[in-house]
């Protein structure tokens, strides 16, 4: 996710245990991150298709990015599409998931690793995070964040774009090439994606959009 916003970054605060909030779900097999859940409303098609049967199993999203969205919507002016993001993933994907404390030491390392020491300082917190919880819960990356993607891999997460989900159900079958090509050019219109992309499977998997392994 791009910061839109260049605060300096303070020191840390220490984090004790009784701050750490404990998992509260343990079910979920697809995790959105923030920039995915902002792409996904631009098209209303996307969102009648991923709410689907048989598209996501158990589809989540991690306690960190309630705070990313409220933050982005928050900012003047506001990023786009940020206040409804959050409104669908309140209804949609329920009561986020949450860390364990024994998981917040390696989700700021990987956060850090992720934003490289730039942007707001809780900036891909919600990356991180998810990252994390994919690989406890055997769990699907959903995020637009190729460093993110990046990073799931070194950790063992199958991690994918909204542009490679729609890639992998054309290729089994789930997804027809109109409903695809509507949805791609609704993320083009609202400026959430690469300037080129093909559907086509070996291009979506060449420009690294689907991750396969």
């Amino acid at each position: 996710m791009n910061a839109q916003s260049q605060d300096p970054q303070p020191p840390r605060a220490p984090r004790s245990p009784s701050s750490v909030s404990v998992s509260a779900s343990s079910g979920a097999g697809s995790l959105w991150d923030t920039a995915s859940l902002i792409s996904l409303v631009c098209s209303r098609v996307a969102v009648t298709y991923v709410r689907g049967p048989g598209v996501l199993r158990d589809p989540g999203w991690a306690s960190a990015i309630p705070g990313e969205l409220r933050r982005l919507h928050a900012l003047d002016p506001p990023t786009a599409h940020a206040g409804q993001a959050q409104r669908l993933a309140v209804s949609w994907l329920g009561t986020p998931v949450r860390e364990l404390p024994e998981e917040v030491d390696a989700i700021w390392d990987l956060r850090d690793r992720i934003a490289a020491g730039t942007g707001h300082p809780d900036e891909h917190l919600g990356e991180a995070q998810s990252i994390v919880l994919a690989r406890r819960l055997g769990a699907v990356l959903i995020s637009e964040d190729a460093g993110a993607r990046a990073e799931a891999r070194v950790e063992k997460v199958r991690s994918l774009s909204l542009y490679g989900l729609l890639g992998v159900h054309m290729h089994r079958g789930l997804l027809g090439p109109d409903v695809a090509a509507t949805i791609v050019a609704d993320l083009h219109r609202a400026g959430r994606g690469p300037r080129q992309i093909s559907l086509h499977l070996p291009d979506l998997i060449a420009t690294g959009h689907v991750v396969t392994a």
